[in-house]
């Protein structure tokens, strides 16, 4: 019996010097961080600034590896059939574990059990721009002004099935216009198509209105948030202007594959976190118009199980189907 004992108790202590074993010599090579947007675009540079500053303390290389296209979903499954070892990261926002699961039954990975919470970093505000050529300069006089000429204002996209498609059709539900959808490419195509008055108005990342704004060509009008954005303070939510319970917004961080050790997360976690709350990249955020936002491994987990229930029913009102 001692025997035995001695050699269950030999057992489990082997098993626990393994799994404290995963992340001390993690990483010792080069680690992927994979975006599923376009170079240039706001959750690209977020996470460049975050790999960035993991990489100057790990001392080992963090390649941000730009897999645009459905949404985000080519980036998501192609780490959630990655090896969960760490070497191969996820910069996603909700996109891919809210909206993309209800838009597409048949999607290739399941965001909740095929990959893993790590660190939340950020919210990402749709902004409401319009055309400088648009006789508005609220967001009540843009809802006045489409009621008077219904169907013959546009807004422009990402693309079908985008959460800048969908706040674009929830707006309209809300406010009860009629406008029409006119989807794109990227970003920055909407925000030329903008400037250039092709299409009236879009729900859009501050990034890709900036240049607009600057030349004034572009006007925001509002945020998509709950509360007011502190770079914005005197910015008003779409709720705040007459847009009742209007809250359009991506939330961003790190996933991994699932199965990728607890300690290997942590590691990840702490030093995700640490490099967000930084002064540096808080201000750097802040210029992009990118809301800081971290916790818990666990609270983010929650945040996305939260977020793919909201969305269920967002998209179903929105109508919105994928590419």
């Amino acid at each position: 019996m001692i025997r035995k004992i001695s050699h269950a108790l030999l057992t489990v202590s082997l098993v626990l010097a393994a799994v404290s074993t995963h992340a001390q010599g993690y990483p010792n090579r080069a680690v992927k961080l994979i975006v599923g947007s376009a170079a240039g675009s706001t959750p690209d540079l977020a996470a460049r600034l975050i790999g960035q500053k993991i990489s100057d303390k790990w001392q080992v290389p963090i390649v941000v590896e730009n897999r645009p296209g459905v949404s985000g979903t080519l980036a998501s499954d192609f780490v959630a059939k990655s090896p969960a070892d760490g070497y191969t990261l996820l910069f996603a926002d909700s996109s891919s574990w809210a909206i993309n699961p209800h838009l597409n039954n048949k999607l290739p990975y399941d965001p909740l059990k095929d990959l893993s919470p790590v660190a939340e970093i950020a919210i990402l505000p749709m902004f409401l721009a319009v055309s400088s050529a648009l006789p508005v300069k609220s967001v009540g006089e843009l809802v006045a002004y489409a009621k008077k000429n219904p169907g013959k204002l546009n807004y422009g996209s990402v693309g079908n099935g985008s959460i800048h498609h969908i706040s674009g059709e929830i707006f309209k539900s809300i406010a009860g216009v009629s406008i029409t959808h006119v989807p794109y490419k990227g970003p920055s195509q909407v925000a030329v198509a903008m400037m250039g008055g092709e299409v009236d108005m879009g729900f859009m990342g501050y990034t890709a209105a900036a240049q607009g704004v600057a030349a004034g060509k572009i006007r925001i009008l509002g945020i998509g948030t709950t509360r007011r954005a502190p770079a914005f303070p005197d910015l008003p939510t779409l709720t705040e202007s007459g847009v009742s319970d209007f809250a359009m917004y991506a939330t961003a961080g790190i996933l991994a594959p699932a199965g990728t050790p607890s300690d290997i997360v942590k590691k990840i976690h702490v030093e995700a976190t640490a490099a967000a709350q930084s002064a540096e990249v808080a201000a750097r955020f802040a210029a992009l118009g990118v809301i800081l936002e971290t916790g818990t491994t666990a609270q983010f987990g929650t945040v996305m199980r939260d977020e793919h229930e909201k969305y269920r029913q967002l998209v179903k009102v929105s109508g919105a189907k994928m590419d």
